[in-house]
């Protein structure tokens, strides 16, 4: 029997809290490890097998799915689908396969890294650039949780694609598909057969938004004036209403304009180049369409300073209140709540100090957005750091 096994009966009820969620950190890691020795063995095996010539030619590649399947009880196309995904890491992404050995990176995020390379770029040469870039963003994202020694990516799967999406757009611009996609916008009605259905409306990612934030708003104020339906329930009811002329307009509160903050260069904004933009959020947006939006009446945009290397210039106040310029200067440079697993866009967030101040400056290295829920929860775990632990982070 393999030693790193245990056949013991798990009994959970015998663990303490802490034990219930970092014994869960190393088993994390562990399955991150088997997926990615699992593919490092697909790519040796492939590697071993010959080609055969004559009236049974048979490639490596059918060797290897033929002997897999037989031994991991996987299906012919699930095979080959491993086998590709772990000789496309192999060969151009090395250093992912290494993170995924180690355990470091889980199989989802190492699937949606090569299906957005495979399926958006064709050339190794557009693969090896990209690699350039994504490699040290994986690194930037690895964090070491002090408790169990374990290292672990920590950007969610959004922020992971919005990077992607980023760096492949940069070789590969989207300005025709966006066009497009856009001169093909429709209203959709689906009938299901429950006796419900779903109205679905194309537009452009910015008008969404704009359309949203109102209807959210406009949601919780009847729900905290006793409405019973939920948030949800009450977003759909409105957004009926208003497009059939039924019942009292929609109450949108003053405070309700959205902000649509769009990060861009100033070559792409004057037409010189064509790299793409990013919203609040961290959704990557043709050029063409970051233009449209420069335009719009009432937009107002304002000029980021960087250094050499493309990093925003810190900027810092003596007060404990950030500045406007700071504020816009922090949600440009880190587009959603700085919480591990938490996609919210930094727009909608609140500033926090990492170190308190007045120990720790009002700047932009020690802010970073904290959405409502962390934020509060990071101030209630040092009240009370006998109700929780905190996951202790390295960098």
């Amino acid at each position: 029997m393999d030693p790193d096994v245990d056949a013991s009966p798990f009994n959970t009820t015998v663990l303490n809290d802490h034990d219930l969620l970092f014994g869960g950190v190393r088993e994390v890691q562990g399955e991150n490890r088997a997926n990615g020795r699992q593919w490092a063995r697909l790519v040796e095996l492939f590697r071993r097998q010959p080609a055969t010539e004559g009236n049974f030619a048979t490639t490596a590649r059918e060797w290897v799915v033929v002997k897999v399947t037989e031994a991991w009880g996987l299906s012919d196309g699930d095979a080959g689908r491993e086998l590709n995904v772990a000789l496309f890491l192999a060969e151009h992404l090395p250093e992912v396969l290494d993170m995924c050995v180690s355990g470091a990176l889980d199989r989802r995020r190492a699937m949606t890294i090569t299906e957005i390379l495979r399926h958006r770029l064709d050339d190794p040469g557009a693969w090896h650039r990209v690699r350039e870039r994504l490699v040290p963003y994986l690194r930037k994202h690895l964090r070491t949780d002090e408790e169990t020694g374990v290292e672990l990516v920590g950007c969610t799967i959004t922020q992971l694609r919005n990077k992607l999406n980023y760096e492949t757009r940069i070789l590969r611009p989207a300005d025709a598909d966006f066009e497009e996609a856009h001169a093909a916008r429709r209203v959709r009605a689906v009938e299901l057969e429950d006796g419900t259905g779903y109205l679905g409306i194309g537009s452009t990612v910015d008008d969404l938004r704009l359309a949203r934030h109102p209807l959210h708003l406009a949601a919780k104020a009847r729900r905290a004036a006793g409405d019973e339906r939920t948030v949800e329930q009450l977003m759909a009811d409105l957004a009926m209403d208003l497009i059939i002329g039924r019942g009292d307009d929609v109450p949108v509160p003053g405070y309700a304009r959205p902000i649509i903050n769009v990060t861009v260069s100033m070559e792409t904004l004057a037409g010189i180049a064509d790299d793409p933009g990013r919203l609040s959020g961290g959704t990557v947006i043709p050029a063409v369409l970051a233009r449209a939006i420069a335009l719009k009446e009432g937009a107002t945009w304002y000029r980021m300073l960087t250094d050499p290397v493309g990093d925003l210039v810190t900027l810092s106040t003596t007060s404990y209140q950030p500045t406007a310029p700071i504020w816009r200067y922090v949600v440009a440079d880190q587009p959603t709540c700085a919480h591990p697993g938490c996609d919210r866009p930094s727009t909608v967030c609140e500033l926090h100090h990492r170190i308190e101040w007045p120990v720790g400056p009002t700047d932009t290295e020690n802010l970073q957005p904290l959405c409502k829920l962390h934020h509060k929860t990071k101030h209630g775990r040092a009240e009370r750091p006998d109700l929780d632990w905190e996951l202790g982070l390295a960098s």
